[in-house]
C-alpha cells in the first residue's frame, strides 16, 4: 500500500493529522517507503514530518492554487498511478484553452459561460446549480463547487461583495430530491445541465406478461442507459417549460480528454467571471482565517 499526501502550503491541519495518524498507529507502516509527500519547496510542517521520517517528497507548483492544480502533479500523479489516460486529458485541457485563445470576445464560451452568470446575478440570481446526469461526474461537480465558491466569493476593492452559491445536483438522483424546490421554490438559480448519450451499455430488460401496469410496461425492452436519457431530457423540457433560466452542455462521452476539456473550460469561465467582478480568484483569505482561528483554538486548550 502506497500513501500519496498533499498539502500546497504544507501546515493544513487536517492533511497533518491525517499524515501522522496514520504514521502512529500503523504498526507495520514504513513512511520512508511507502509514503510521499507533494508540498511547496519552502519550509513548513510538512517538509519537517517528511526529514523526520525520511519520506521523499515532490515539489507542489508554488504559482499554482490547489484548486487549479488538477493539471499538475497533484492531478496528474495520482491519475497515472490510477491508470488513466493523463496524456489525452492534458490534450483535451489544451485544446480548450486553445480554442479560448483563437475565439472573439463574441465566440469565446467561457468569456459568454461567465457573461452569462454576471448578468443573472445582477438581476437577483444567487445560486448556481451544476445539474450533471452522470454519477461519473459527481466528483467533478465537487471540484467545480469549491473552485467557483473560493475563487469568486469575495469582496471587490470597492468593498461590495460577488459570487454565486455553487449547488452540485446529480441525475436523476436529485431530481428526486431537489427538483420540488428547483420548480416550485424561488426563482433564484441558474442552472448548468451536463448530459451525455454515451451512458454505460446494459442490456434491455423484458418485462413479464403478468406485469401490465403502465409504468412497468414502459419499461419494456429498454436498458438503465435508455432510462436515464428519458429522464435527463424530461427534466430539460419541464425546466423550459417552467421558464428557469439554464444552459445544456452535452459531451460525447465522459473520457480522459473530455474531462480535461470540460475542467479547463470551467477554469477560464472562472477566471473571466472573477475579471468581470474585479476580485482576485487565486485568494482565499476567509479561509485562511479560519485555518489560523483553529490552531489558536488547538493551542488555547
Amino acid at each position: 500500500t502506497g500513501v500519496l499526501t498533499i498539502s500546497k502550503s504544507g501546515n493544513t491541519a487536517e492533511t497533518l493529522m491525517q499524515a501522522l495518524t496514520l504514521i502512529q498507529t500503523w504498526p507495520t507502516f514504513q513512511p520512508a517507503i511507502q509514503m510521499r509527500i507533494i508540498t511547496e519547496n519552502k519550509k513548513n510542517a510538512m517538509r519537517d514530518v517528511a526529514v523526520t521520517y525520511g519520506i521523499p517528497c515532490i515539489d507542489h507548483p508554488d504559482d499554482v492554487g490547489g484548486r487549479f492544480s488538477v493539471f499538475t502533479v497533484v492531478g496528474l500523479l495520482p491519475a497515472m498511478i490510477k491508470g488513466i489516460d493523463v496524456a489525452a486529458f492534458c490534450d483535451g485541457a489544451r485544446e480548450a484553452f486553445q480554442n479560448a485563445i483563437d475565439a472573439t470576445p463574441e465566440t469565446c464560451q467561457a468569456l459568454a459561460g461567465a457573461l452569462i452568470q454576471a448578468a443573472h446575478k445582477h438581476q437577483g440570481i444567487s445560486t448556481t446549480v451544476l445539474f450533471a446526469y452522470s454519477n461519473q461526474l459527481s466528483k467533478f461537480c465537487e471540484w467545480f463547487a469549491q473552485l467557483w465558491a473560493e475563487s469568486l466569493g469575495k469582496k471587490d476593492p470597492s468593498g461590495a461583495t460577488h459570487g454565486t452559491t455553487p449547488v452540485k445536483a446529480i441525475g436523476a438522483i436529485d431530481q428526486h430530491s431537489q427538483l420540488q424546490l428547483y420548480l416550485g421554490g424561488p426563482r433564484d438559480k441558474f442552472f448548468t445541465f451536463l448530459t451525455t448519450n454515451a451512458h454505460h451499455p446494459l442490456a434491455p430488460i423484458t418485462i413479464p406478461e403478468t406485469l401490465t401496469h403502465p409504468a412497468v410496461t414502459a419499461l419494456n425492452n429498454r436498458s438503465m442507459g435508455d432510462l436515464m436519457i428519458a429522464e435527463q431530457n424530461a427534466t430539460l423540457d419541464t425546466m423550459r417549460r417552467h421558464g428557469c433560466p439554464l444552459r445544456h452542455i452535452t459531451i460525447e462521452k465522459i473520457d480522459a480528454a473530455n474531462l480535461g476539456s470540460l475542467m479547463m473550460y470551467f477554469m477560464l469561465e472562472t477566471l473571466a467571471a472573477a475579471r468581470f467582478w474585479n476580485v482576485d480568484p487565486f485568494d482565499q483569505p476567509a479561509v485562511e482565517e479560519g485555518k489560523i482561528l483553529a490552531i489558536q483554538y488547538l493551542n488555547a486548550n
